[in-house]
């Protein structure tokens, strides 16, 4: 719809059916699909009404014998994946520079209106907007896919199901559904920060290889490796505890003042508790070295989590 110099593209949740066989082998379905083929009409100084110019099935009209299952499984289609929904266009419409763009969602079915300035590039923006999100890892030589999203997401489902065998079904602890979620959510931050450590060395041996092998900073190469290394693997731990851990966009936690906190939280418990700590179960408490550093870890990444979680993450 265009009216005046602003543009408006809708997008409807896709209700239509399909035959349950074709679906057996095949991806999950994804929370808040739009359908590619949702209206766009122009029109001079009114309204129309396009909710009727979605394509329809009419499965009376066909022989097939197949049972009909939704495209969208019913129980994706909640108020609270619209929402997700509308919060991955804000963002994508930001990325392509369309900042003053207004989305609004129907929180009853989903559907979307996305209301833009018109230029040039609208049309083609609107349909990166609706585009789905996807990530693969592919062999540069064979060009095979060796890991996308899917993947990903299955890899997270055993995760979360052997979670709760061992926690619901093994321990026998009752959980509420919604401290169920943050205790995947700490479960998540905890993969993280296993990755965090692992890079963390990684890029401490490289650095400080590098270093001695062109004879630089002999005195000091390994704090400076460690340096690096901190600094790299905190980043890192940013980008994926922001997008998937605590889902803080831009618009709910500005990045910048996200980033500085986390630093500040990595570097409280990893620096400066990791050595009190240290001191305390050595030199107070008689307790080994070698088993010390296990104590840190069972205070130190709940206290981590919490910070990042109440303080670096906190929403608006």
């Amino acid at each position: 719809k265009e009216l005046s110099e602003i543009r408006t593209f809708e997008f409807s949740v896709d209700t239509s059916t399909k035959d349950k066989s074709s679906d057996e082998n095949t991806a999950e379905n994804t929370t808040g699909n739009t359908t590619e083929n949702a209206t766009n009409t122009v029109a001079e100084g009114t309204t129309e009404n396009t909710d009727n110019t979605a394509n329809t099935t009419d499965t009376n009209s066909t022989n097939t014998t197949a049972e009909q299952v939704p495209v969208n499984d019913p129980a994706v289609l909640t108020k609270e994946n619209y929402l997700k929904t509308k919060k991955i266009v804000e963002n994508r419409l930001k990325d392509f520079g369309i900042a003053d763009a207004e989305v609004t969602v129907n929180e009853n079915n989903g559907k979307l209106a996305v209301s833009v300035p018109y230029e040039g590039t609208t049309d083609y923006s609107a349909a990166l907007a609706s585009q789905k999100g996807k990530i693969e890892i592919i062999d540069s030589e064979t060009k095979e896919v060796l890991m996308d999203r899917s993947m990903i997401k299955k890899a997270w489902n055993v995760i979360e199901k052997i979670m709760y065998v061992m926690v619901v079904k093994v321990l026998r602890i009752t959980i509420l559904e919604k401290n169920w979620e943050s205790f995947l959510q700490f479960v998540k931050f905890g993969i993280i920060g296993v990755s965090n450590t692992v890079i963390s060395y990684v890029i401490y041996i490289v650095s400080l290889l590098v270093l001695q092998k062109n004879s630089l900073f002999e005195t000091t190469d390994y704090l400076l490796a460690q340096i690096l290394g901190f600094l790299l693997s905190v980043l890192w731990s940013f980008y994926w505890n922001r997008k998937y851990v605590f889902d803080a966009d831009q618009g709910q936690v500005p990045w910048l003042q996200a980033l500085w906190k986390t630093y500040v939280s990595y570097a409280f418990t990893g620096l400066f508790l990791n050595t009190v700590l240290s001191m305390l179960w050595v030199e107070l408490l008689g307790i080994s070295k070698v088993i010390a550093p296990i104590f840190n870890i069972v205070i130190n990444v709940p206290i981590n989590f919490l910070m990042n979680k109440f303080w670096a993450f906190k929403k608006k």
